[in-house]
């Protein structure tokens, strides 16, 4: 008698279901790194408009305003008047990722870059020489790019509460003296770098 070739239903069905249960844990793991991936994107593109905005006033030689937006999820930046905290030229505008917010979980700690005696409360996630702003808020680099206004720091967060978790917090901070812009992670153990 022939012996045939080939594989048996059952085999099949083992397979496909070995398969199918690989691609759901698979799935998981993709949409956890997909919101942290997301998370520090973020923060490097905005950190990357605050370095441009600081080395063009610098070149430039004039003063550059950079407003925050929360509500819509926008900031801009634009060469400054020199009497005032408007700008001279039209702004221009960024928008944040889909997704993503200014914000601080709560229950997360103050970035170290902070600088201040006492932290503000609340989930802001603007931060001006210390006061936290939920509304529009600006700082102006100067034109030898330190910052006028005190030390800044922005905190992001997706918005999408399967992404909201402490490990995609993110924050840049902006020295007073210095103007060097620094992109801070949370991490879960309770600590930033």
């Amino acid at each position: 008698m022939r012996k045939r070739a080939g594989f048996t239903l059952i085999e099949l069905l083992v397979v496909c279901a070995l398969i199918a249960m690989l691609a759901g844990i698979g799935f998981l793991y993709y949409k956890r790194y997909e919101w942290s991936t997301i998370s520090g994107t973020t923060a490097t593109q905005l950190a990357t408009h605050m370095m441009i905005a600081r080395t063009t006033s610098a070149k430039a030689g004039a003063d550059y305003l950079f407003t925050f937006y929360p509500s819509s999820y926008q900031y801009s930046m634009c060469k400054a008047s020199p009497s005032s905290s408007t700008c001279a030229a039209l702004p221009r505008f960024y928008k944040l990722p889909k997704g993503m917010k200014f914000g601080r979980l709560s229950g997360v700690s103050h970035a170290p870059d902070l600088g201040c005696s006492t932290p503000p409360s609340g989930t802001s996630g603007v931060i001006i020489n210390c006061v936290a702003y939920s509304g529009n808020a600006s700082f102006r680099y100067n034109m030898d790019g330190t910052i006028a206004n005190g030390g800044v720091m922005i905190y992001l967060v997706p918005s999408n509460p399967d992404g909201a978790k402490t490990e995609n917090q993110r924050a840049i901070s902006i020295g007073q003296m210095s103007g060097q812009v620094r992109i801070w992670k949370y991490y879960p153990k309770g600590y930033w770098k």
